[in-house]
């Protein structure tokens, strides 16, 4: 068996469970199962990303509220008509603030977008040969050179996603930083890396903040290490066992129950 490519999310799913990861990316059978919130992250990210592309914020709100009326009257019978109010509004709340809580975080300094959803492929280390796979949801280039590639993310309190932020949440921006990097050939040292985080909460003041990231020579390396040590077993990996645990963490496993893994051999 050989594992031709990896990603940040493939590689989160093998820590969660190695069965898992083998169900989604060895036997290529689709778990996930889209759910009202990943609808709604997946539009408010690409209606955010059009605002500061065009910075028209009328014509985001009204292609968002347009977009997500059609789908909730498609699946009216599938969601609760509150909570799909509930997150129109979020949504509208967070459009209207996106380009002014950029340009805060950016101050006198100008800049533009220098791309969105970019796509990062090429090996991942020289001494292994997976590709790394990945999508950078949106790069700005200030009129120094420098650039600050930022990940959306959307959470339920801007306060609690920041008092949890760890080094498994950090790895995804560490690690396109260095490709970026090695991509366009720009050093180090005039990237930085940050996470726009987007509040689902309609009457919040300050829906849009963002929190950048340090990001210096050794824990880039860190982070190459850890991506080293996962790679070097997956290159050997011929036996994927279930986490014992993971099936009621996380809100549950898709998989639980189901033919790939039955509730008796939970413990296999």
């Amino acid at each position: 068996m050989k594992i031709d490519t990896v990603s940040y999310s493939s590689l989160k799913d093998f820590e969660k469970c190695a069965h898992y990861y083998k169900i989604g990316y060895v036997d290529h059978i689709k778990l996930f199962d889209s759910t009202i919130e990943t609808i709604f992250g997946k539009l408010i990210h690409k209606c955010c990303q059009n605002i500061l592309k065009a910075g028209q914020e009328k014509n985001g709100m009204e292609y968002f509220e347009k977009a997500w009326d059609k789908f909730s009257r498609l699946y009216k019978k599938y969601i609760s008509t509150k909570q799909a109010d509930y997150l129109k509004d979020s949504g509208l709340n967070i459009l209207e603030n996106v380009k002014s809580s950029i340009e805060k975080s950016f101050g006198k300094i100008k800049y533009e977008v220098f791309s969105t959803e970019e796509k990062i492929e090429m090996m991942a280390l020289e001494n292994h040969t997976q590709r790394i796979k990945g999508f950078i949801d949106i790069v700005f280039k200030t009129e120094a050179n420098e650039y600050e590639i930022s990940d959306f993310k959307t959470c339920n309190s801007i306060y609690l996603w920041k008092k949890y932020l760890n080094k498994e949440t950090e790895r995804q921006l560490v690690l396109y930083k260095n490709y970026f990097s090695r991509k366009h050939d720009i050093k180090l040292k005039d990237i930085i890396i940050s996470f726009i985080l987007l509040e689902k909460n309609p009457k919040s003041k300050n829906p849009v903040q963002i929190v950048q990231v340090t990001s210096g020579k050794k824990k880039i390396g860190n982070h190459l290490s850890y991506l080293n040590n996962r790679l070097t077993i997956l290159d050997n990996i011929n036996f994927f066992p279930k986490n014992r645990l993971n099936c009621s963490m996380y809100n549950g496993c898709v998989l639980d129950g189901t033919v790939f893994c039955k509730k008796q051999n939970h413990f296999s």
